[in-house]
C-alpha cells in the first residue's frame, strides 16, 4: 500500500515541476513594423530580451531586432528598401498568415522606431533571447525566405534550413536545447525571419493556495498511522 507521505511527495513534485507551453508569435499589433529589444509570448507568460548582432560586410556589429508584418504590402514595395520575399502579397507566401515575424533589422537601431518599410538585414547576423531566471525547454519555430538558421545554447547547437528563395519552413524541431536561460539563432550570414517560437518553461511553478494544507494533512496522516 502507498503512504499518505509517499502521495504527497509526489503530488507536490508533480505540481511544482509542471510544464507550460508558451509561443512567442510576435503578432502584438502595437509592435508590428517596430523594432524591438524584448519580447513577450502570446499568452504573457515568458519575457526574453534581446541582444542583436548585424552583419556588416563580414563583421558582427550592434544591430536591433524587428517585428515585420508580413501582410503589410508596403514592406514588399518595389523599390522601397522594404523586403518582398517576406511579405504575403506574391509568390510562396501567398494566403500563409504568418502575420509578424522576427527579423534583423536592416535600417534601425533603437528600440521603439516604426519602420516604414520594415526589412531584413541582408547579410543575416544573430538574434540571442535572454529568458532571464526562467529555464526554458525549446520545442520549435518557423523559418520565412531561405535563412539557414542555426540556434545555439548550452554548445549544442541545431540547424534548420529553407533553402527556396520567398519560401518557408514550419515546425523545425528544438527539442536538443533543455534547461536553457539564453539561446542565439545565427541566420549564418543570410536575410530572413523567425516566427512561432515554442518553448517549455521549466522553472517551478507557484502551488495552489490549498495545496499546503492537503500536504500537511496527509503528512498529519502518515505520522499517525507510523505512531499506530
Amino acid at each position: 500500500m502507498i503512504k499518505a507521505s509517499t502521495i504527497a511527495a509526489g503530488l507536490a513534485f508533480a505540481l511544482a515541476a509542471s510544464a507550460q507551453a508558451a509561443v512567442f508569435d510576435f503578432n502584438d499589433a502595437a509592435f508590428l513594423d517596430t523594432t524591438v529589444d524584448s519580447v513577450t509570448t502570446s499568452d504573457g507568460s515568458i519575457t526574453a530580451t534581446l541582444t542583436t548582432k548585424r552583419n556588416a560586410r563580414g563583421t558582427l556589429i550592434d544591430g536591433i531586432a524587428a517585428i515585420f508584418d508580413t501582410q503589410n504590402p508596403n514592406n514588399g514595395l518595389s523599390g522601397s528598401n522594404g523586403d518582398n520575399d517576406l511579405t504575403e502579397g506574391s509568390g510562396l507566401f501567398t494566403g500563409t498568415g504568418f502575420g509578424g515575424a522576427l527579423i534583423i533589422s536592416e535600417t534601425g537601431k533603437t528600440a521603439g522606431v516604426a519602420l516604414s518599410p520594415a526589412d531584413d538585414n541582408a547579410s543575416g547576423g544573430t538574434i540571442t533571447f535572454d529568458f532571464g531566471s526562467t529555464l526554458v525547454n525549446l520545442v520549435s519555430f518557423d523559418i520565412l525566405d531561405d535563412a539557414t538558421v542555426t540556434a545555439i545554447s548550452n554548445g549544442v547547437s541545431v540547424t534548420a534550413i529553407v533553402g527556396t528563395d520567398g519560401g518557408f519552413g514550419t515546425g523545425f524541431d528544438l527539442s536538443a536545447l533543455t534547461n536553457v536561460s539564453t539561446v542565439t539563432f545565427d541566420f549564418n550570414g543570410a536575410s530572413g525571419a523567425i516566427d512561432n517560437f515554442v518553448v517549455n518553461a521549466v522553472t517551478p511553478v507557484p502551488l495552489p493556495a490549498g495545496l499546503p494544507l492537503l500536504l500537511a494533512g496527509l503528512g498529519g496522516f502518515a505520522l499517525l498511522r507510523r505512531r499506530k
